[in-house]
């Protein structure tokens, strides 16, 4: 989504002060994360967003099921010391930024080869890669308020762009899954496993090197 103010509208939310650019700098400085340019014009139109969903249909724990909170930065820093604090790598990056109220955020990758990509990472369970870029993310947290109707997702699972319909793959998708799976060989553990499933996200289901990919789980 590239008009912030449409955004905006169609969640029924109010935008807070945007962060300033010496802010972002501080929180770079701070953190060691370079973030990417949507990342940084989002933030300077709103620091922190509370979208409620405007409807007392859809309630889970006290909360609407469309609630969700994408972090200020204050709130972002902490998350990110804490992850640190618990010895847990961060080959990817994570800029975690929204509380669905489930500890399960969605993380902005802020590292290449995965530099503007939305990841849902989960406390109890294997990280998923959700969107190609946060302008996509914005665009589905919009459509899930805006539909009103019993098949509405719940913001703290929405489907992702890659769900197992879609065949179809873009360049720039292939070949950041060729990077990920060459990057897997020098990673270890949990962001290996993770690297080898995003790759296998991003390439076509006929591609011989999701093939590998799934050999190597």
């Amino acid at each position: 989504m590239d008009n912030l103010q449409a955004f905006f509208h169609a969640v029924g939310a109010t935008p807070n002060r945007g962060a300033t650019a010496a802010e972002l700098d501080s929180f770079e400085a701070r953190t060691g994360l370079s973030l990417p340019p949507q990342l940084r014009a989002f933030y300077g139109s709103t620091n922190g967003l509370t979208i409620d969903g405007n409807s007392a249909r859809y309630v889970t724990n006290m909360r609407p099921a469309a609630w969700m909170e994408i972090l200020p930065l204050a709130e972002v820093m902490r998350y990110v010391e804490g992850i640190r604090r618990l010895g847990i790598s961060q080959a990817w990056g994570y800029f975690p930024f929204t509380d669905c109220n489930d500890s399960n955020p969605y993380c902005l990758c802020c590292n290449e080869p995965l530099r503007n990509r939305v990841v849902h990472v989960f406390h109890d369970d294997v990280a998923e890669l959700k969107f190609w870029e946060l302008g996509r993310f914005l665009d589905a947290v919009a459509a899930a308020v805006v539909n009103r109707g019993t098949d509405r997702p719940e913001l703290g699972r929405l489907p992702g762009e890659y769900t197992s319909d879609r065949e179809d793959r873009t360049e720039d998708e292939v070949s950041t899954g060729l990077e990920l799976l060459k990057l897997a060989d020098r990673l270890t553990d949990v962001e290996q496993h993770d690297a080898l499933r995003f790759a296998i996200e991003l390439l076509s289901k006929g591609h011989e090197a999701a093939r590998i990919a799934k050999l190597k789980l």
